[in-house]
């Protein structure tokens, strides 16, 4: 009977990277076990770096994988009498309500302060007296539970839009700076396009792929571009500028504007984009770009990473590697907010004189203010950094060990050996890793950093550890954008405009209930 049962437990061990666990694994009290939710970036990063770790000190690193959505939270759910992991990595909106519960009942499941592995100083760097310096101030904040860090963010997840650098060449045009400009090229690109047989079901070529999560980020950039910092930092706390707590914050024009911007460029009718990709996976719209089927495409950091295989089968072929970021262009109605910045000529102009472009003069007409103003906006760039996150659970019998591990994967050593596991892709620190020995950087990852690494860049993503969103469920931006891309007149449709005032009105109406629920209202 005893073997049998061990040969059961053995059986039911072996679906952990499903998500399912039935009987505690031995404990090691001097092994790392760690649970790794595998999604873009995969695993192969953190394989690596365990391997280092176990021949730097000789301690064990025992890594399970998850693949399936959700089951990092079941695993740890499962408290300590069921599982010994001592390092969860997750890839989810971050798990601040659990922490909550956690602190407000120190009995429970929880999570364990990791202030004194923020305090320590990163290993190999210079300049930096404390991983904390190290890391870009959105990656620390939007981890932070009532100022104390019960998370770490483990990869920086820089979003944008990319584009092919060959077919910009082919076609005339130059990497858009403005969404008018970025809409001018979507709709000549369509244009010379046009199916021979005038039938759009023949249509091979598109100016942009359609997947609803990556176009949000960059409505997320539109709007906070037009609105500015301010209002971005105050929405994070469910405020306006002025500390007032208020639906209005969904009444802004910054958001119908970009709204308006994703309505042009996903218009089922303006064929920039194929209707088809709405019914498609991401990695099919990903992969239809990368073929050159595709001019633009909404994504991020680990495109490369997560479609690696695809890549080796295009390399094979002799399709060119030629994808960059761009800087998300500027939304155009950004003159709204400017008094001598008016037409798109001069804003176009304004843009390439803070790029340096040569031979770009700013208008004369510019002001201070709206050179402030736009220079704002050209640094925002969106990122997932908030998401990539890990933690400690309270019931690890290896916390020590657990943020020693923790604190190796800051150490440029390990750093380096991620950059070139995840091709390009580290954690979110303000380091230019380009320049070490012994990596290799992409032509694409070089574009991510060419953006990344200005001085005056500003990270904005959906940052949820205030309590109006952990608990009162506020988002930054719709749960989808399909009403803007479905066809004219069918029940999904909505206009921007629609969008708009319905999304505005559901959060009039519920906004009593979002304050009780985040504790702030009565």
């Amino acid at each position: 009977m005893k073997k049998f049962i061990v040969f059961l437990c053995s059986i039911v061990m072996s679906f952990s990277a499903f998500g399912f666990s039935a009987c505690k694994t031995p404990d090691d009290p001097e092994t790392i076990y760690i649970g790794i939710q595998v999604q873009g970036y995969g695993s192969k990063w953190l394989n690596d770096c365990a391997a280092a770790y176990t021949d730097k000190t000789g301690i064990a690193v025992d890594i399970k994988e998850f693949v399936v959505d959700g089951a990092v939270l079941s695993d740890f759910q499962r408290g300590g009498r069921n599982n010994n992991t001592d390092i969860y990595f997750t890839v989810a909106d971050p798990y601040f309500r659990y922490i909550d519960s956690g602190v407000k009942n120190p009995s429970g499941i929880g999570f364990v302060d990791l202030s004194d592995v923020y305090a320590e100083k990163p290993e190999g760097y210079e300049g930096f007296d404390s991983i904390k310096d190290l890391i870009y101030d959105y990656a620390y904040e939007s981890c932070l539970y009532e100022g104390t860090p019960y998370l770490f963010s483990w990869a920086l997840g820089m979003e944008g839009i990319v584009y092919h650098e060959n077919m910009l060449e082919e076609y005339g045009y130059r990497v858009p700076r403005t969404t008018d400009e970025l809409i001018e090229i979507c709709k000549d690109f369509t244009e010379k396009n046009a199916p021979a047989s005038g039938n759009e079901a023949d249509r091979t070529k598109y100016a942009v792929t359609w997947y609803e999560g990556y176009w949000l980020g960059r409505e997320l950039e539109w709007w906070i571009q037009y609105e500015g910092l301010d209002v971005y930092n105050a929405f994070r706390k469910g405020q306006d500028i002025y500390g007032n707590y208020t639906p209005d914050i969904y009444a802004q024009n910054g958001r119908r504007e970009s709204f308006e911007v994703l309505e042009e460029l996903l218009s089922y009718e303006n064929h920039y984009s194929d209707p088809a990709a709405i019914s498609e996976s991401f990695t099919t719209t990903q992969m239809k770009f990368l073929a050159g089927d595709t001019l633009f495409l909404p994504n991020g950091d680990w495109l490369e990473r997560e479609m690696e295989r695809n890549l080796q089968e295009l390399d094979a072929q002799g399709v060119e590697r030629d994808f960059k970021f761009m800087r998300t262009p500027i939304i155009s109605s950004i003159t709204d907010k400017m008094t001598g910045i008016k037409s798109e000529p001069d804003l176009r102009a304004a843009i390439s004189a803070l790029d340096g472009e040569e031979g770009a003069v700013m208008p004369s007409s510019a002001t201070p203010e709206d050179i402030e103003i736009l220079q704002e906006a050209m640094n925002i760039v969106e990122c997932q950094s908030q998401r990539q996150t890990g933690f400690i659970p309270n019931y690890s019998n290896n916390i020590d060990g657990a943020k020693d591990f923790i604190k190796f994967l800051y150490s440029k050593e390990a750093q380096i050996i991620i950059y070139n596991s995840m091709q390009g892709n580290v954690f979110p620190l303000k380091y230019d890793f380009t320049k070490e020995e012994g990596v290799e950087t992409s032509v694409y990852q070089q574009s991510k950093y060419d953006l990344l690494l200005r001085s005056d860049m500003t990270l904005i993503g959906n940052d949820y550890s205030n309590p109006m969103f952990y608990l009162g469920g506020m988002k930054y931006t719709p749960d989808i954008s399909i009403p803007l891309a479905s066809r004219p007149n069918s029940g999904a449709y909505q206009s921007a405009q629609e969008l708009y005032e319905d999304e505005y009105n559901d959060y009039r109406l519920n906004w009593t209930d979002i304050l009780n629920s985040a504790g702030i209202g009565g």
